[in-house]
């Protein structure tokens, strides 16, 4: 008999349907499972990845054109780099050789040295690869004509390359399913009937589960500061003057000033013209009053020699004397007039120094102001990076606000879904724990019941085998007797035999 405090094992005719029922485990306690066939090869991956695709979306690229061909090169430099670099328009044959290999070498399918073009046709029909490609485009892959189906095929084995590693960090990085895992073991546990084993398989998966939501949490409010820091960050950034007005303030200041400028330099150079004029006016004037002289003193000379050559009287004296004061007083007039014009003419030489320095500071000025022109096209092109640089800023921004957002719903989705999930594991845990409270109690029930009918029964029994043995004594002791009395017959039976015998014997020897 078993006690009370022992457990009772279930029915034999359910455990091998359970058992059955139970996946295999390993020796680490996961469920063994076939991963060949879960998993296929990479070909069947990448047939199945060109089969999926439209035909629409491959025959859209035309890798004859340069900006086509410039955005493949980005793309296929940017995953070799910096084993290999293709350099365009048309790299050369060791470095196009050298990145098939190394992208076949990525996908792992190494080629061979001695049938590297065979081994590439071999590998790009097994991938269904939609670009066909030559050998003599293998054997001479850096001419013109070779290049764009050669380019073609190496876009795709890169895109190819991307979606593998992809595929295969995805694949590391898949969480565990730590449900499935106490799921089983707790099941196979409770078919051994390890109580202990199964309460610290329980506590255990709480303790888990119930840090992994304090991390989920821990994470979703630091992702939410995080989000909270870079919103503030977003809007100071949205809120303050930007770099662009700024330039776009002091460009508008430098271009009043240079219209400024301009319009001086307009009133200078009219200035300038008007002096000009006036300058040679005076010339001409002073050219005029050079004549003059020059012909009143050709006319004194004549007069002079015509003196000369006549006979003077008193008369003719008196009347040169006179005509001589006359020609004093004009001469002294001239004099008069020629020193005014000579003044003249030194205050227009130095109005003309004043005014040729004002236009050697207005050039200056100019030039600055063309200088300032200059820094103005400069700063133009530099507004215009800047924009580009900060519409690239306001489109990482985007990006990352769109991330954070991600981040942050896919944390409270996570977080509300791991709520749930624990709040369905206590759920499920309290209702098998109600379950095992009734099953112990039935259990002990059970146990009693079979106790008290194990009692009764064996008092019955105990009963029937006394009974038992006293109708074996009663039937031993008419065995004995009866046993006494065929001995007895038998005794009598040989007695009776032997006389009959001695009296068939005893007649003979009288007759």
């Amino acid at each position: 008999m078993r006690r009370g405090g022992d457990r009772k094992l279930p029915r034999s005719s359910l455990a091998p349907s359970a058992l059955e029922a139970t996946p295999a485990l390993g020796s680490s306690g996961i469920p063994i499972r076939n991963l060949n066939s879960a998993f296929s090869r990479r070909d069947s991956d990448a047939s199945s990845l060109c089969s999926s695709r439209p035909a629409s979306s491959i025959g859209a690229l035309n890798f004859c054109d340069r900006a086509v061909q410039a955005a493949a090169l980005r793309v296929v430099n940017g995953f070799l780099a910096p084993d290999v670099t293709l350099r365009g328009p048309l790299p050369a044959a060791k470095d196009i050789q050298t990145a098939l290999r190394l992208l076949l070498e990525r996908i792992d399918f190494p080629p061979n040295e001695a049938t590297f073009e065979d081994d590439i046709i071999h590998v790009l029909r097994l991938l269904g690869c939609p670009y066909k490609i030559a050998r003599s485009a293998l054997k001479a892959p850096g001419t013109p004509h070779s290049w764009p189906p050669l380019l073609s095929v190496l876009h795709w084995l890169t895109l190819f390359a991307q979606y593998c590693d992809a595929e295969d960090s995805f694949a590391h990085k898949a969480p565990s399913n730590d449900l499935m895992f106490y799921i089983t073991q707790g099941y196979r546990l409770f078919l051994s009937g390890d109580d202990d084993a199964v309460e610290a398989l329980d506590k255990e998966y709480l303790s888990k589960a119930r840090m992994n939501g304090e991390d989920a949490v821990a994470t979703a409010r630091a992702l939410e500061k995080e989000s909270q820091e870079l919103e503030a960050e977003v809007n100071k950034l949205t809120s303050a003057p930007s770099r662009r007005e700024a330039l776009e303030t002091e460009k508008m200041a430098l271009t009043a000033d240079v219209h400024k400028f301009e319009a001086v330099v307009k009133t200078w150079k009219s200035k300038v013209g008007e002096r000009e004029e006036a300058l040679v006016d005076l010339e001409k004037e002073l050219e005029v009053k050079v004549l003059d002289i020059r012909r009143t003193a050709a006319e004194n000379q004549d007069l002079s020699r015509k003196i000369d050559a006549q006979a003077v009287s008193v008369r003719d004296v008196e009347r040169m004397h006179k005509e001589m004061q006359m020609v004093e007083r004009d001469i002294a007039n001239a004099e008069n007039g020629k020193a005014s014009l000579e003044d003249k003419c030194w205050e227009l030489d130095s109005k003309l120094v004043a005014k040729l320095e004002e236009l050697e500071g207005l050039a200056e000025q100019c030039n600055q102001a063309i200088k300032s022109a200059k820094m103005l096209e400069q700063e133009r092109s530099n507004i215009s990076s800047l924009q580009a640089k900060n519409d690239e800023m306001v489109a990482c921004l985007n990006s990352l606000e769109r991330e954070i957002t991600n981040d942050d719903s896919r944390c409270t989705a996570e977080a509300r879904r791991m709520k749930e999930e624990l709040g369905k594991k206590y759920s499920g845990l309290n209702s098998i724990e109600k379950e095992a409270d009734e099953f112990l109690k039935n259990s002990e029930k059970r146990l009693q019941e079979a106790i008290i009918k194990s009692d009764k029964d064996t008092q019955a029994l105990a009963h029937e085998l006394l009974e038992l043995l006293d109708s074996i004594a009663e039937h031993k002791e008419l065995m004995e007797a009866k046993i006494a009395q065929g001995r007895k017959d038998l005794y009598e039976t040989a007695d009776y035999i032997a006389l009959l015998a001695s009296k068939t014997s005893s007649p003979g020897p009288h007759t």
